[in-house]
């Protein structure tokens, strides 16, 4: 189950990761595995929302969706308090020498992403929303091509 979470949280990064240098791809592996365990832990996500995490698709539990936040948060990508940080600032800097276009495509998507879930109050929906977005404006900016089949 741990490892399904894993899976997940890794698919949701393979939108950026495969233009940039094997070094830095497993360091962000290695984040995402340590990250990925402790929300599965702390959330008790349900197989049932692992199954549909696995499908990219939205859980249906909040706890699910809270798994998503929480790993959006230890990322810097959300805050407690609901506002948006800056990323995993050290790794971003590191892409934007690794490869400078996937780069600046990680910045716009998620900042079309951070406008359309500006409003929401419940922290776990927000994640989730803002995750969901990730994939669809990956599609739109051409970031698809390192989606996972």
């Amino acid at each position: 189950m741990k490892l399904a979470v894993i899976a997940f949280m890794l698919l949701c990064l393979n939108v950026y990761v495969h233009a940039l240098s094997e070094a830095l791809v497993e360091e962000l592996v290695e984040k995402m595995k340590l990250y990925g365990l402790e929300c599965v832990e702390a959330e008790k996500v349900s197989p049932e929302d692992l199954t549909a995490l696995m499908q990219r698709k939205i859980p249906k539990t909040h706890e699910g969706k809270c798994a998503i936040f929480c790993t959006a948060k230890k990322l810097n990508i959300i805050r407690d308090d609901g506002s948006f940080g800056e990323g995993d600032v050290e790794w971003l800097a590191k892409a934007k020498i690794d490869d400078p276009n996937v780069y600046n495509k990680i910045l716009e998507t998620h900042g079309k992403c951070k406008t359309n879930t500006a409003d929401n109050e419940d922290l776990c929906e927000k994640a989730t929303r803002f995750t969901f977005c990730v994939f669809i404006e990956s599609k739109k900016n051409g970031l698809n091509k390192y989606l996972p089949n």
